[in-house]
């Protein structure tokens, strides 16, 4: 595609989510838009990661489990994947974060990677 019809495919796009001035090949650019024309079908996908291992530290050693849900979401202020994390360690220990990705870029990555689309 040449440079203006990219232009006016991104500037599309922009309205879904964010590009952030980030450079695309033009198979990316097709891509998101096909995510942009799925993305009443994917809504609502989600899919979880599960990892467990021992650390340790001077005192002691740790039983580690860390808990990954990745969601992704279309609505009225575009398409984004949610990322809830947990980190559990044996000592009763709790950590949490919840992270909403919304550029091009990490959709892009995060959706070849979990939901083979």
């Amino acid at each position: 595609m040449n440079r203006k019809e990219k232009k006016e495919r991104k500037e599309k796009l922009n309205n879904f989510m964010d590009l952030k001035g980030s450079r695309f090949t033009d198979y990316e650019v097709e891509r998101l838009e096909s995510i942009v024309n799925d993305r009443d079908r994917l809504n609502g996908l989600s899919t979880s990661r599960h990892r467990s291992y021992k650390t340790f530290d001077s005192e002691d050693t740790y039983r580690v489990d860390e808990n990954n849900r990745y969601t992704f979401q279309s609505d009225d202020s575009g398409i984004s994947i949610v990322e809830d994390y947990e980190k559990r360690y044996d000592d009763g220990q709790t950590e949490t974060y919840h992270i909403k990705h919304n550029t091009a870029r990490d959709i892009l990555n995060l959706i070849s990677e979990l939901f083979n689309k």
